[in-house]
Parts: structure tokens; sequence; C-alpha cells
């Protein structure tokens, strides 16, 4: 999954605020969160993660995984 930079940070701190983490557990405030995205968007990045992704681009997003099925 990923997400849309440019469309999340269509959203309000408040909408915003708790649904990212730092590595150490503390969730960022919207704020945070605006400020962080804001970074990646600087530096070229269009898609942003959710959730551990083997490979993932930042400009094409998740490459596609094998399921069990495979």
């Amino acid at each position: 999954m990923q997400w849309n930079i440019r469309g999340a940070l269509k959203r309000t701190d408040k909408e915003l605020e708790g649904l990212m983490q730092w590595e150490d557990g503390k969730f960022l405030t919207g704020a945070e969160a605006r400020e962080h995205l804001t970074e990646c968007l600087a530096k070229g990045w269009r898609l942003f993660p959710v959730g551990d992704c083997e490979g993932f681009d930042y400009q094409t997003g998740c490459p596609g995984h094998p399921s069990e099925n495979d």
C-alpha cells in the first residue's frame, strides 16, 4: 500500500495527526507529518509506503510480490 504525497498534503493537520510513527514508536503530530511529507516531496518522491515493502520505489510504488499461491 502507498500514499500519494501530494494527496496526503491536502489533508488537515488534524487528519494527519497520529498516522505516522518515528522508529522509536512515537506518533507524529499533524504538523510533524506535514513537514516530513513536504521534505519527501522535496526529495522528488511521489509516493510514500504504508507499512513494509521490499523494493518500494518512491516514484512507482510497490513492485508487486508473489502470493503464497504463486
